[in-house]
């Protein structure tokens, strides 16, 4: 993946998960697939934030020392118990996003472009969170974690303008 916006798409393009998260949520495919699709995008905002205030180290840490794959692949499965991937998920949003009140900013601004209500947000985003985590897992296993590391913030550098920043900001406002 060379961007979040590659694993924006990459998701999408995951009709397992789509499939699994719509049956969990008794959302339809087109419902879930834009829900997931802004709440990766507040979570790739949050990891940037993260990262720009000095968080690389923890999240080369959290990669390294968590099962995060394999919550990737318990996400997907259809009619999957979701508790242990959700409470991972939690966990996860306590160090990207903060704090509940910016999840629920999240869920709020979602349900006001999606109509899901956001009680069903809720739970789905920190779902969304282990599998992002899970993603930049296998991608970190893949590329091993020197090369992975290093390609990070180019991976949060969207547009490839050589800084991050601005894409922070327009994750974070297209979800207002």
């Amino acid at each position: 993946m060379n961007n979040f916006l590659d694993l924006i798409n990459y998701a999408a393009q995951r009709p397992e998960m789509i499939r699994s998260l719509a049956g969990q949520f008794g959302l339809d495919q087109k419902q879930t697939d834009n829900v997931s699709k802004m709440l990766i995008s507040a979570v790739a905002g949050g990891m940037l934030n993260n990262i720009q205030n000095g968080g690389l180290e923890n999240l080369m840490g959290a990669l390294e020392n968590g099962q995060h794959e394999k919550l990737l692949e318990k996400a997907k499965a259809p009619g999957a118990n979701l508790f242990n991937v959700i409470q991972e998920g939690n966990d996860i949003l306590g160090h990207i996003l903060g704090s509940k009140d910016v999840s629920r900013q999240v869920a709020g601004a979602v349900e006001q472009k999606t109509n899901v209500e956001a009680e069903i947000i809720k739970t789905m985003l920190p779902i969304i969170a282990a599998v992002v985590m899970g993603m930049l897992d296998q991608t970190r296993r893949k590329q091993g974690n020197s090369q992975f590391s290093g390609s990070l913030l180019n991976m949060l550098d969207m547009n490839h303008d050589g800084s991050p920043v601005d894409d922070i900001i327009r994750l974070v406002g297209s979800l207002k």
